[in-house]
Order: structure tokens, then C-alpha cells, then sequence
């Protein structure tokens, strides 16, 4: 007989697992994106997508 999951406790490892992903993957990309905006060459389409993205990022905020 398989082992049964508590519902609940599914539930909150999945939320915890959600928020820390997306807290994670912000903070990532907060300290990586002026380094590697320095890396890229100038007027290249990956240059003004990542500046796009820090625009939008500085533009709307997050949590800090």
C-alpha cells in the first residue's frame, strides 16, 4: 500500500516552493542584469531586450 499524502502539507510545500522560485529568480536577476548589460555589445537585440527588461523591472517594481 502506498504511503498517503497529507493535502494540506502538499499544498504549503508547494506555495513555499512557488514563492521561494519567483523570490529567487528576482534576485537572480536583479544583481546579474548590470553585469551582463556590461558584457553585451551596444545596439545588439539581446543589448535592448536586457535593457528593456531592467526598464520594465525598474518601471514596476518588486519587492526589495
Amino acid at each position: 500500500m502506498a504511503p498517503r499524502s497529507n493535502l494540506y502539507g502538499v499544498i504549503a510545500m508547494a506555495a513555499a516552493g512557488a514563492c521561494f522560485g519567483d523570490h529567487l529568480s528576482y534576485s537572480l536577476a536583479r544583481t546579474a542584469s548590470g553585469r551582463m548589460l556590461d558584457r553585451l555589445e551596444s545596439g545588439t537585440k539581446r543589448h535592448m531586450m536586457v535593457t528593456r527588461a531592467c526598464n520594465a523591472s525598474e518601471e514596476r517594481g518588486g519587492l526589495r
